[in-house]
């Protein structure tokens, strides 16, 4: 009767839920999780860590992923590696450590051994814009290299050749792709590719 009152399923009379709830409270008693965990070995929980929670681009990114987990019942704990791998590491072992159900993550792509444990140990996890080659993963990306290709083929168009490009961080795949689809615009139009004109940040805006 207890479980169904705290529950609010099946029959029960308001006055015995009534006392019953009113018993839950004075012994401190919340509805959570943990319960429903136990019984389905799962906590309802999604790890996200994101590279840098000052890029703009995350912003709707990570909005998107708390909804969707909301809706189905998941919780979400964000972290922020700020493009840092020891961070990284650090909030991969919480989070393991926390039992999250699944992860998500923008890497830094300088800890792939450790990641592929995780994906050995049979945690589900995505991958998010960037990608570590050779890991199992499920991967949500756009498609950079073509990005860049089309991005210096419409300079071209408009009459510009000396092309340059600032890119991002070029142990990354992202970084990779941008330069890759860069270089091959710039031989498709038989123009040189000038060292000078090849520029590296970190993907923020200054």
């Amino acid at each position: 009767m207890a479980s169904r009152a705290l529950g609010s399923y099946g029959y029960v009379s308001r006055e015995s839920q009534k006392k019953v709830l009113g018993a839950a409270e004075k012994i401190g008693y919340q509805s959570d999780y943990i319960a429903k965990g136990l019984k389905t070995q799962q906590t309802y929980t999604i790890g996200l860590i994101i590279s840098d929670i000052t890029n703009s681009w995350f912003t709707p990114v990570v909005r998107a992923i708390e909804d969707v987990a909301e809706q189905n019942g998941y919780n979400l704990i964000l972290c922020n590696s700020d493009e840092n791998p020891r961070k990284e590491i650090k909030y991969l072992e919480v989070l393991y450590g926390k039992r999250i159900d699944g992860l998500i993550i923008a890497v830094t792509g300088r800890n792939p051994p450790y990641l592929k444990r995780l994906v050995r140990s049979g945690l589900p996890v995505v991958l998010l814009d960037r990608k570590i080659k050779g890991l199992p993963a499920t991967e949500v990306s756009i498609d950079n290299e073509y990005g860049a290709y089309e991005a210096v083929n419409h300079l071209i168009k408009l009459g510009h050749q000396r092309i340059g490009i600032i890119n991002g961080l070029s142990r990354t795949t992202v970084g990779e792709d941008r330069f890759r689809g860069y270089k091959k615009a710039l031989e498709d139009n038989d123009l040189p590719l000038d060292p000078s004109l090849i520029k590296y940040g970190d993907f923020r805006m200054e």
